[in-house]
């Protein structure tokens, strides 16, 4: 196989992700998610943690691109859990948006649902958030990594905060997947296009399985839509990068 650049890759992914349809989520969700990111771009401790995560880079796992997204996703579907009456609703989108944004922070270590928990403890010790608050969070990120053992949350606010959290970071192995995240893996870790296509189908396999992971209400409506499209989408990448990959080496 020729290698082909990942730029070249990544644009290709997009052209094709141009042709597929916005997941249903953001439409029939939209009050939900305006709410959030007004918040997300507006609320103090938000920011601190947006500026704390800018001030790394992009070099703590998936990126801020990608943490920014499943905090916005994870505080609309706390939104749209919440009845609009109930007290603290707001500070709990907050909540949610927090745990979203440290939830990889350890994404380059082994164990890093455990570790960005363990990280989280740490950097949320004197701030605002009460030792509640700062619970919910730490568990939310220790209880976000796929067909893992989750730890036990009597509190159902922690345990919305915590379901919201794996929600939204599974939306994002649908269409997100493959037109930034898989890129950014790639690109980080200088990975040769060759060794993604041999991985591709096991990937794909273990995409699929988590349509049926989804936690809250929300995720269990909307979630499966955005691995279908994802999948539908990988399958056409797929293709291209075999096309893109033969017309390299016959060029060659």
């Amino acid at each position: 196989m020729e290698q082909i650049s990942i730029t070249d890759a990544r644009a290709m992914a997009q052209e094709v992700a141009s042709h597929y349809p916005s997941p249903l989520f953001y439409k029939e969700c939209e009050a939900d998610t305006k709410l959030s990111e007004s918040i997300y771009n507006s609320d103090g401790i938000v920011l601190m943690f947006r500026k704390y995560l800018e001030g790394l880079g992009d070099d703590f796992g998936h990126g801020l691109l990608h943490s920014g997204l499943v905090a916005v996703d994870a505080g609309s579907i706390v939104a749209m859990e919440l009845d609009n009456t109930v007290l603290g609703k707001n500070r709990l989108i907050v909540i949610a948006q927090i745990a979203g944004l440290l939830h990889d922070i350890k994404r380059k270590e082994r164990d890093h649902a455990i570790k960005g928990a363990e990280e989280a403890k740490r950097l949320l010790r004197d701030t605002e958030l009460t030792d509640e608050e700062s619970d919910f969070v730490v568990v939310a990120i220790a209880n976000h990594e796929a067909f893992q053992e989750e730890q036990k949350i009597t509190n159902k606010n922690g345990r919305l905060v915590s379901d919201a959290l794996y929600d939204a970071d599974k939306f994002r192995w649908g269409p997100d997947n493959f037109t930034t995240t898989l890129w950014d893996m790639l690109n980080f870790g200088n990975i040769d296009i060759k060794l993604l296509l041999n991985g591709y189908q096991n990937g794909m396999e273990g995409i699929k399985r988590i349509k049926d992971t989804f936690r809250t209400v929300t995720g269990k409506k909307y979630g499966p839509e955005f691995i279908e499209i994802g999948l539908e989408m990988g399958e056409e990448i797929y293709e291209n990068l075999i096309k893109l990959v033969k017309m390299g080496g016959d060029s060659a």
